[in-house]
């Protein structure tokens, strides 16, 4: 009462969940507790599995190959995550803040991998009461009728409390004519942000240019958004990188690791299509159909060993090869002829 705070470090349970509490507080008050708590001590029910700890995922987040910059942005906030928890320890009031966030981006740069982990972390953090990750488009939102978007889109936030909400392309909610029912779509998210400041966490994604544009012009929206990430696209290297991981993980070796990394870095430089991940996760798909491909034919044993010769067969599927010659020859001819 009387404009007091309420300060729960730990909470010992025998069941259910935290986050029913009913907590009674009087206007000007605030209450702070581990929404997330856990049973613990001889609260629980005696097994040793609730004294684990748990996998960490700002570790997974570290374990990330590449993006340097969006960590960093990420640690900056966790740290004055963890500044309001010890002064909350110390009775103190701790420092408003809110984790809408927006992620910038080129395809394939790992925005929902990361989205997907910072959720986790603030679940972890007791930031967001319930680990949950609802990812949504336009269509998700939008409704081809009039009064239809603002019930269709209050339901996908609904749905979303306590937890994160991750809108990928954003900006296509204000792409369209005059008519369209994506500003709709906005303005009541614009209101539920406003109405649950705490009670979720809101990401809208998309690529940089565009996201950026359709924030310009709303100003109520950036407003409400503090955290704003850049994904950088991956170097050569760091898609050497993730290729070798992804394909280590599936259980497969290479004959020759520094030819698949030539390989790799001459046929990115060479693409049209610089989709980050995704190019070498396509990549690989080819690699493996060209490998299984030859166990198949050959009769070979080794279904584990990837050779220089598989590697050979994607490059000459066409897509992956250099402009030679020809090509040359036939933009000189073009050029000529648009004189």
């Amino acid at each position: 009462t009387e404009d007091s705070i309420f300060s729960v470090k730990e909470l010992k349970h025998n069941g259910g969940e935290v986050s029913e509490l009913n907590i009674e507080a009087e206007e000007g008050c605030k209450t702070y507790y581990p929404k997330n708590g856990r049973a613990s001590g001889n609260a629980g029910n005696g097994s040793e599995d609730s004294d684990k700890p748990q996998v960490s995922a700002r570790e997974q987040l570290n374990q990330l190959i590449g993006l340097g910059s969006v960590k960093k942005e990420i640690d900056k906030m966790l740290r004055m995550v963890e500044f309001n928890q010890q002064r909350i320890a110390k009775g103190l009031e701790p420092q408003e803040q809110s984790y809408h966030s927006v992620f910038l981006g080129n395809p394939g740069t790992g925005k929902t991998t990361v989205a997907r982990i910072v959720g986790e972390v603030l679940y972890q953090k007791g930031i967001i009461s319930q680990k949950k990750f609802i990812e949504v488009s336009r269509s998700d939102l939008v409704a081809g009728y009039i009064g239809q978007t603002a019930k269709k889109t209050r339901e996908v936030l609904e749905s979303a409390l306590g937890g994160v909400l991750f809108i990928d392309e954003a900006y296509s909610l204000s792409q369209g004519s005059e008519n369209d029912f994506g500003k709709e779509a906005i303005d009541e998210i614009l209101k539920f942000m406003e109405d649950h400041r705490k009670d979720m966490v809101i990401i809208f994604a998309g690529y940089t240019k565009e996201m950026s544009e359709f924030l310009q012009m709303n100003s109520g929206l950036a407003s409400r958004i503090p955290h704003t990430f850049d994904f950088e696209d991956y170097t050569p290297d760091e898609i050497v990188e993730i290729g070798e991981k992804d394909l280590v993980k599936k259980q497969y070796q290479f004959e020759d690791e520094e030819y698949y990394a030539q390989q790799v870095k001459r046929a990115y430089r060479n693409s049209l299509d610089h989709s980050n991940a995704r190019w070498i996760r396509n990549f690989n798909e080819k690699l493996l159909k060209a490998f299984a491909n030859r166990v198949m034919n050959t009769g070979t044993e080794d279904l584990e060993t990837i050779t220089r010769a598989d590697i050979d067969e994607v490059l000459a599927q066409g897509r992956y090869q250099a402009s030679g010659k020809k090509d040359e020859d036939a933009l000189e001819r073009l050029q000529k002829l648009l004189g």
